[in-house]
């Protein structure tokens, strides 16, 4: 049986902190260090950006072996009455249905940004993802996700909570919250140019049982039985003895029923702090240009019975080039 990895947790950084981070965090620096030109906020603006991303991991649960870096673009319009849309298109790499060759997606987003004050902002949003045919089934159990994200910052603080909901073959509720400290210096090298750095704590609540059911249809026998015994030793189960009785399909049927009865919520939604994130974006912006670093360290702090989770450390990498119309 393969040792799974729960990565749902990076369907929203890699959302939130790519499309959000790269569109709205780039013109908001591109605006402070470009001088007079941006400094009206009455304008319409484009932006065009490209990244990479060492491992995405977008939508679901790999094999232990298989890494998915991804490369990505953005196309986004802003406008001087605060709606934005944005086209992402997407390569990623290995996420085919044989996890050997590159799939696509292209994502569509909507957004509103409306402050009523300097230190508050709230940004409802809605995504839209498209794939490839040849995309992984994992990848793609989500196709829209409805989003309202909500920042407040003071001085060198910035925090901000993101809720929506993911739906398409299923649907998942998520919460996310981000507290960061932000330092940035102006002119730094050249005039007109801001570097800023900052240092991000995240916690993530999701439905930590979202995967079982797959993980459980894709049980072989082996696993199967192994996982019977090592978390049920006692229970007189006996998956052998029902493998050769009923066949593989039915017996893991009848187990599952038993331990459903018996209040086990297998397969229940069953919402916890799933992960807490670590982040250090970097960002230096000239002008109309920025370029930008970020690495990502996840730790999972739910167990499944199901699949084994790890840490992972990734980073994001792009450049930005933004002007006003």
């Amino acid at each position: 049986m393969y040792i799974y990895k729960s990565c749902w947790f990076n369907i929203i950084v890699l959302i939130l902190d790519i499309v959000l981070y790269s569109e709205v965090n780039a013109t908001d620096h591109i605006n402070k260090s470009s001088g007079y030109r941006f400094r009206n906020t009455n304008i319409n603006t484009l932006l065009f950006s490209t990244g990479y991303t060492s491992n995405s991991s977008l939508l679901g649960l790999l094999p232990e072996n298989i890494s998915q870096p991804y490369y990505s673009g953005i196309f986004s319009f802003f406008s001087k009455y605060k709606f934005d849309v944005s086209l992402m298109p997407v390569a990623a790499i290995n996420s085919d249905t044989s996890l050997s060759a590159t799939a696509y997606e292209l994502d569509f987003v909507a957004g509103y940004m409306y402050t009523p004050s300097k230190k508050w902002s709230f940004y409802p949003s809605y995504t839209h993802i498209g794939y490839s045919n040849n995309m992984h089934e994992l990848r793609s159990v989500f196709s829209d996700i409805a989003q309202l994200d909500i920042y407040y910052t003071k001085s060198l603080y910035a925090g901000s909570l993101s809720t929506g909901y993911l739906f398409g073959s299923g649907g998942m509720l998520f919460i996310s919250f981000q507290n960061a400290l932000v330092l940035d210096k102006k002119n730094f090298l050249f005039r007109r140019s801001l570097l800023s750095v900052s240092i991000e704590f995240d916690i993530n609540v999701s439905d930590n049982n979202f995967y079982n059911e797959y993980a459980y249809e894709k049980m072989d026998e082996e696993g199967f039985i192994s996982w019977v015994w090592d978390n049920y030793p006692l229970s007189g189960l006996n998956p052998v003895i029902r493998i050769e009785r009923v066949g593989l399909e039915e017996a893991k049927l009848q187990i599952a029923n038993i331990l459903e009865d018996s209040g086990e919520n297998l397969f229940g939604s069953s919402y916890k702090i799933t992960s807490i994130g670590f982040m250090l974006p970097l960002y230096y912006s000239l002008r109309q240009f920025m370029i930008n670093f970020t690495a990502y360290f996840i730790v999972p702090t739910s167990e499944s019975i199901f699949y084994d989770q790890s840490s992972q450390i990734y980073f994001n990498t792009g450049l930005t080039y933004s002007f006003g119309l």
